[in-house]
């Protein structure tokens, strides 16, 4: 599937916190190791550069629980497990953007205490209805469960999504493959890190081409 039109494009970062990405602090040994294998972390940084350079929103997503997870259902067993190591509990190391993705000045944070996907409890949808986004890159972790939900949910909203799967990353090396080759493209434009630097700064430039208007 060809790139949408990334004009009114935000770069969404999921739950890039150490509790996640980072293996002294993640409970999710297989996350955090693909993590640092694919070099998510510095791939993702790079293409937030690009989308503060051409003025697009950079939205970080995180979960952040209370210190009695309080409001957070035992339901599912992602949500036991996160209980059981207090991972992502506000005031942790584990709950915080890893180094290299903090977020700057211009950023939005949009944080959730419980549930599964990014839209869940969170204003992230009055953000980019606001901002007039109409297109989201979503980055960061994990393609078997957050970044698929997001692209359903987004997609739900009428948002168009677009994967660059070389900045993100699974539980698994199977369920990665499984994620990006089976589910993903049936809701997002597959794509890298490159393709979507390359269409931003084409269209930058195509816009610094057009007469300007006396």
């Amino acid at each position: 599937m060809p790139l949408p039109d990334l004009a009114a494009a935000a770069l969404v970062i999921s739950e890039c916190q150490a509790g996640f990405v980072d293996p002294e602090h993640s409970f999710l040994g297989g996350l955090a190791a693909a993590a640092h294998e694919r070099q998510i972390v510095p791939k993702i940084a790079a293409l937030a550069e690009t989308f503060r350079r051409y003025d697009r929103p950079v939205i970080h997503c995180t979960l952040v629980h209370r210190s009695d997870f309080a409001g957070v259902s035992m339901a599912a067993p992602i949500a036991r497990l996160a209980h059981r190591f207090a991972v992502a509990v506000e005031g942790h190391p584990s709950a915080e953007i890893v180094e290299g993705l903090r977020p700057h000045p211009a950023d939005i944070v949009c944080q959730r205490q419980s549930g599964a996907t990014l839209f869940h409890n969170t204003d992230l949808e009055s953000v980019l209805t606001v901002a007039g986004v109409d297109t989201l890159v979503l980055v960061g972790v994990s393609t078997n469960l957050a970044l698929f939900a997001a692209a359903i949910e987004a997609t739900n909203r009428n948002f168009r999504v677009v994967i660059p799967v070389d900045c993100t990353a699974g539980a698994s090396e199977e369920s990665h493959a499984a994620a990006v080759t089976h589910s993903l493209p049936l809701v997002a434009a597959m794509a890298d890190s490159a393709a979507v630097t390359t269409a931003l700064d084409e269209l930058a430039a195509s816009r610094s081409s057009e007469p300007h208007q006396s």
